[in-house]
């Protein structure tokens, strides 16, 4: 609905979409590179879901320059970052010879997203976010006999989805922020 709107005033007012570059990883950033492409591929899709053109550049901040015409804006993700956080909450279900534990399973991401002007390279806003995302998963299976006994600690697979679901809430964060910042709904 938003982009809609955003392609009819561009036909009414001949002005376009601000255009937005989403910066590579700088070699020197401290940031996971699984967290980081989870955040930067969400972020651009959020964004563009609110009217803006946004695209993936190879540029980092630091070979940009001044005047350089790639954008109206750029974004730098830093400190991307997510990790399962442990939680002591688990519940055991098993019959003679399988077994299930179920458990609660958190996913925690967090992000540093610098937004800076096209022309000047002014940094305009820089947002320190982090959000979690929780719910229960079976976190190992069992299976045995009186003799012999065989577990799966199957968490990760877990874990691995809730840390996806807070690395989109970053971005999501991030886009409702930097749309509010340029004035855009």
């Amino acid at each position: 609905m938003n982009a809609l709107l955003a392609a009819a005033l561009l036909l009414i007012t001949g002005s376009h979409a601000p255009r937005i570059a989403l910066l590579d990883l700088s070699p020197r950033a401290d940031a996971s590179m699984p967290a980081f492409r989870v955040v930067r591929e969400s972020l651009r899709d959020e964004l563009r879901a609110k009217g803006f053109d946004v695209v993936l550049t190879q540029e980092t901040y630091d070979s940009l320059r001044r005047h350089d015409d790639i954008a109206d804006y750029y974004i730098d993700i830093s400190d991307a970052a997510h990790d399962a956080a442990p939680e002591p909450v688990s519940v055991n279900v098993g019959t003679r010879g399988a077994g299930v534990e179920v458990g609660a399973v958190t996913g925690v991401a967090s992000a540093q997203v610098r937004l800076f002007d096209g022309r000047t390279l002014d940094l305009i806003h820089s947002y320190d976010l982090e959000h979690h995302s929780s719910g229960l998963a079976p976190t190992a299976i069992g299976t045995g006999s009186r003799g012999f006994f065989a577990s799966i600690f199957i968490a990760p697979i877990f874990e691995r989805a809730q840390m996806r679901n807070a690395a989109r809430a970053v971005a999501r964060d991030a886009a409702r922020r930097i749309a509010i910042d340029l004035a855009r709904p």
